[in-house]
């Protein structure tokens, strides 16, 4: 397993008026589990999203070992990064690890744990 560290410093996220993400810092490495816990519309969904390049950040930083995906090469950040959101496009009968690994491995991802 690679000894990744993604590391988010100050990132906000708004919708129009409405500030879903403000200043969040974080840092996961690899092996880490993590849970986000919290009420509907809390911004659980929107941190995923940007942690998965689905959606950018308004300001602030996430990089992994170092490097700004974000300004940089998109498709190289989301090779490192696997995310399972609500609308199911999953296989019922995998798990969620299985799932993120199956694919990886469709799009060529190479060592996808």
């Amino acid at each position: 397993m690679k000894n990744n560290h993604l590391l988010c410093k100050s990132i906000t996220k708004s919708y129009g008026n409405n500030k879903i993400i403000n200043g969040v810092d974080l840092s996961i490495k690899s092996g880490d589990v993590i849970l986000l816990l919290g009420k509907n519309g809390a911004g659980k969904s929107t941190l995923i999203r940007l942690l998965s390049y689905l959606s950018l950040p308004d300001s602030g930083e996430i990089t992994i070992n170092k490097i700004n995906y974000h300004k940089n090469n998109a498709e190289n950040y989301r090779l490192e990064i696997g995310s399972a959101l609500h609308s199911n496009m999953l296989y019922n009968d995998l798990t969620v690890e299985e799932n993120l690994i199956f694919f990886s491995k469709l799009y060529f991802v190479k060592n996808p744990k």
